[in-house]
């Protein structure tokens, strides 16, 4: 069993989602916009999901309107979608009910704590999750420690106020640290490409989930 839950992106392969099954993750994504780098279509989406039992599955939308984002759901038997860090109020408002969302909030450099604070609460009544990435403009543990862009307690708040994710890169020792240190909701990581078909390394990914395991009582 794991200390927090976690979430990964981008699935694009069977062998990616057999590892994080066995690792017990909480949610399993897959990019389903066709504009986007990671897209993976539905016929394959569909041959995965119906080799993996455990996790949930989310549907990755990135910036779809409401509308092509509720048929997508509706044809794969989604629970859960995930809109875009640009993705507008009115497309969570017009999802709501409907299925369990995911907001994805990106930290920019010019990012500052009262505007990210007002841009959660805009979304906080149609979203049950966010996932706030520090990841895609690779802000590190030290950054965080430093205060750039937000500070370690500005985060304790909102991890306190909101069910939210954590993405960012760094070591297994460091995940555990900032896991331990802000308790986030979660984590969120990322799936890759197979180094061939059937076959990739996962030794980074094990030193994280080794790290993040409870001991036995």
């Amino acid at each position: 069993m794991l200390k927090t839950n976690i979430k990964v992106s981008s699935i694009t392969n069977l062998t990616d989602a057999r590892y994080f099954a066995a690792r017990e993750v909480r949610w399993m994504g897959f990019c389903l916009d066709e504009n986007a780098e990671n897209y993976i279509p539905p016929h394959i989406f569909k041959a995965i999901v119906e080799w993996v039992d455990g996790p949930q599955i989310v549907g990755e939308f990135g910036l779809m309107p409401a509308a092509a984002i509720r048929n997508t759901a509706a044809d794969l038997g989604l629970k859960i979608v995930q809109l875009d860090f640009l993705a507008g109020v009115n497309v969570a408002q017009d999802l709501a009910g409907e299925f369990e969302i995911i907001k994805e909030i990106v930290v920019e450099p010019a990012s500052d704590e009262a505007t990210l604070a007002a841009w959660m609460e805009q979304f906080a009544s149609f979203c049950d999750y966010f996932i706030l990435d520090f990841e895609k403009n690779n802000f590190s543990k030290n950054d965080l420690e430093s205060g750039a862009p937000v500070s370690m307690n500005f985060l304790k708040q909102i991890f306190q106020k909101f069910k939210c994710l954590l993405a960012i890169r760094e070591s297994a020792e460091n995940m555990e640290w900032l896991t331990d240190a802000l308790r986030p909701h979660g984590l969120s990581l990322r799936g890759g490409g197979e180094e061939k078909t059937g076959f990739k390394s996962f030794d980074n990914l094990d030193e994280i989930f080794e790290k993040l395991e409870l001991e036995d009582a």
